[in-house]
């Protein structure tokens, strides 16, 4: 028979998980703010659009040159919006189940969480819920902070590149290298020579083609997450309101609460 946790256990490591759920979030914030290039993802590619036999040693300097300098414009993407979600969900899931059986020990007033009426968890202490108040107005707060696809490079999902990430437009730009013509202005005859202008003129060698994918969030996707939070803010509020006293015990709702935040996209559950 498993041994039951007593709740001195869970008070002492609340502090703890506390703590780094705070420094989660402060990462999770930064990463959506400041790093959000480990969303996305580029391939740019060179297409010569002079066949070889025709190629001058200018050209072949050009075309080395761009290939050189479109090794460092690779990029894979490190992570999705999703996965970061699921990482930073799994450490809030413990400190709210942590929080909840804190709670719960204390015999407070109780009350249920319900979505459309549908309880996504019954029972729970009002001192929970006016933590919970606290939580998910913080977490809405690094949500607020999700970046998102520009509309404007027509982001579409792809399913061989992996679950959540968009494809977009492949974007071209035409290479060119300065070709210098003679034109005769006057002709020559028996008592002068002909005039000569030079023209310098940019002649096409061959085509960049970027493709950049993207694991950020569409705003519709945003506006979804944000307003589960909010519906989900709204019945923890009204849960408190209705909270009756009862007897405590140890629950776990953080793991439901989160996956519908995050509509079931990911498994925060925590198996250990």
């Amino acid at each position: 028979m498993a041994k039951k946790t007593e709740l001195h256990e869970v008070i002492a490591v609340e502090p703890t998980l506390k703590e780094r759920v705070a420094k989660i979030l402060q990462e999770t914030a930064t990463t959506f703010t400041k790093k959000d290039g480990h969303f996305v993802g580029r391939q740019v590619t060179f297409e010569s659009s002079i066949d070889d036999d025709n190629k001058d040693l200018q050209t072949k300097q050009i075309e080395k040159q761009v290939e050189s300098d479109l090794v460092d414009k690779q990029q894979e993407i490190v992570t999705t919006v999703t996965d970061k979600l699921g990482y930073t969900g799994k450490f809030l899931v413990k400190a709210w189940d942590a929080a909840l059986q804190i709670a719960v020990t204390n015999g407070s007033a109780r009350g249920d969480i319900l979505i459309d009426g549908n309880p996504l968890g019954t029972d729970l202490p009002a001192v929970f819920l006016l933590e919970m108040e606290k939580n998910l107005r913080r977490f809405r707060e690094v949500c607020d902070k999700i970046p998102t696809l520009d509309p404007a490079k027509n982001f579409k999902l792809d399913g061989d590149k992996g679950p959540h990430i968009y494809q977009a437009r492949e974007q071209e730009r035409v290479r060119t290298k300065k070709a210098r013509r003679y034109r005769i202005m006057v002709k020559s005859d028996q008592y002068h020579p002909a005039q000569v202008d030079t023209v310098d003129e940019d002649v096409p060698v061959g085509v960049i083609k970027t493709q950049e994918w993207s694991a950020k969030f569409t705003p519709a996707e945003k506006s979804d997450l944000l307003g589960r939070i909010d519906q989900l803010l709204d019945a923890v509020k009204q849960g408190r309101v209705r909270a009756n006293r009862q007897v405590v015990e140890k629950r776990k709702v953080g793991a439901a609460m989160m996956e519908f935040i995050l509509n079931n996209k990911i498994n925060v559950t925590d198996d250990k």
